[in-house]
């Protein structure tokens, strides 16, 4: 038994000098690297991050290289000098922005959809807040907002919106705070183009009452509230009449020429199509109606938009380098909310404002894709829809995983709350494709409540 134990302990003294040996010569050999010289990260094997062949030999084997290798530059360390690309989904989601105010951050934080900004939180916004007046060219430039998120290797990374005191619109401050020193840096000072055109993109197959409600936000707040009753925003309606005789559809145009009446400044056009509805060809068919540098908007119209909201498309799509996909607030069921509340005690003032954000009157939908700015350049570049899908759901998805794939362009998602989902019932068609109706039923059941509530219902019942 003695001898076996020293026979081990010296196998394991070989092997530890061994090992010693090669971390050294394999840190000898990164270091070594040229500051210009490319790095290629191998896509099938985990183990292998960060190899090349002259580094790493048994990655050769490993399957082919990624395209993307605008991640993999090393410049004489272990850390990166410039943001991560997330590679697929689950990657992006985990990497998302979020909101920051003065008094609040905006995210999905122990299940509540807005906490206040206390101790570390509070200090990080006031350090940032005290960085940018350095920069600010007027006292009466004024901190609004700002959206942050961390890169496990390059730091945090801050767009700050700052209102200018002269006319000519926001700043957008670029911040980074790297782990090593922590102290802020400016990386970029852009200023916002407010007037931008937005041009909206919605499909629609007949007249609702969302439909209805849609147009009266619209027009009372944003037409109203602007200098010109434009808004700066183009409504682009693609109507799906199933035969060339459809009534659906003549009051669809209705409804339009009676607002067009209202509102003669108003931005509105429409594209008429025949066929099964399918909300991919809708905007689609939209999109191919815009110039390559227009500036579109993919929108349903059961959602509540501010004019802060289209600011904020205007800074964060960029031409060539970035599309925006904002992550919508989802209203709960008011009935819901209204029964639970007589059992579970939820404030009056949350009953009748049941658009606020917090955690008893709706959720942030991570999973949803649908509502996306971009320009028509850059929806070209990745291929766009695919055509092939009907009904609800999927197409957005699809191009989303295209625009992650793209190696030049940002795919920038960040919670917003000035994009709110008003509920409505849902009726899911059991003839769609499995994975379609399994989302449809997943996203209705989601809208019901808050589980506290649902749960307060249920054992109401059950008692």
């Amino acid at each position: 038994m003695e001898c076996r134990n020293i026979l081990r302990f010296k196998q394991g003294s070989i092997q530890f000098v061994i090992s010693v040996i090669l971390g050294w010569f394999m840190s000898e050999r990164i270091l070594s690297i040229d500051k210009g010289s490319q790095v290629s990260f191998n896509s099938n094997s985990s183990f292998c991050d960060p190899c090349r062949p002259l580094v790493c030999p048994s990655c050769e084997n490993q399957g082919h290289l990624l395209r993307n290798t605008r991640n993999l530059n090393v410049e004489n360390s272990y850390f990166r000098t410039y943001p991560y690309k997330p590679q697929n989904v689950a990657e992006d989601i985990l990497s998302r922005w979020r909101y920051v105010t003065k008094k609040h951050m905006f995210e999905n934080i122990n299940g509540e959809p807005r906490v206040g900004l206390n101790g570390m939180w509070r200090e990080e916004r006031e350090s940032i807040e005290k960085f940018v007046t350095k920069y600010g060219s007027s006292r009466n430039d004024n901190f609004k907002s700002m959206l942050r998120k961390t890169d496990p290797f390059y730091g945090t990374i801050y767009h700050v919106n700052v209102e200018k005191s002269e006319p000519s619109g926001n700043e957008i401050l670029q911040i980074r705070r790297g782990f090593q020193g922590s102290k802020p840096k400016l990386i970029d000072i852009s200023l916002v183009e407010e007037r931008k055109l937005v041009t909206v993109i919605s499909p629609v197959m007949k007249v609702s009452q969302r439909f209805h409600a849609f147009l009266n936000r619209f027009e009372h707040d944003i037409l109203r509230n602007s200098r010109d009753g434009s808004g700066n925003v183009k409504l682009l309606f693609v109507i799906f009449q199933p035969a060339k005789e459809d009534d659906g559809s003549k009051e669809v145009l209705k409804v339009l020429d009676n607002f067009k009446a209202k509102n003669p400044h108003a931005f509105v056009e429409h594209i008429l199509t025949t066929g099964k509805f399918s909300r991919a060809m809708g905007l689609h068919l939209g999109v191919q109606k815009c110039s390559e540098n227009d500036l579109m908007l993919f929108l349903d119209v059961d959602l509540i938009v501010t004019d802060n909201f289209f600011n904020r498309i205007r800074r964060n799509t960029i031409q060539n380098k970035s599309v925006y996909f904002p992550v919508t607030y989802s209203q709960y069921d008011p009935n819901i909310i209204d029964e639970a509340a007589k059992i579970d005690g939820i404030s009056s003032e949350i009953c009748q404002n049941k658009i606020s954000i917090n955690e008893s009157t709706g959720y942030w939908i991570h999973y949803a894709f649908g509502i996306t700015s971009m320009y028509k350049s850059d929806y070209k570049k990745v291929g766009g829809f695919k055509l092939d899908i009907e009904g609800w759901g999927g197409e957005d998805v699809d191009l989303y995983k295209k625009f992650i794939s793209d190696p030049d362009i940002e795919v920038f998602s960040a919670v917003d709350q000035d994009l709110i989902h008003v509920y409505h019932s849902r009726g899911c068609d059991p003839d769609l494709p499995h994975d379609q109706y399994r989302m449809c039923v997943g996203a209705w059941a989601e809208t019901l409540g808050s589980q506290m509530e649902v749960s307060a219902l249920y054992l109401s019942k059950t008692q």
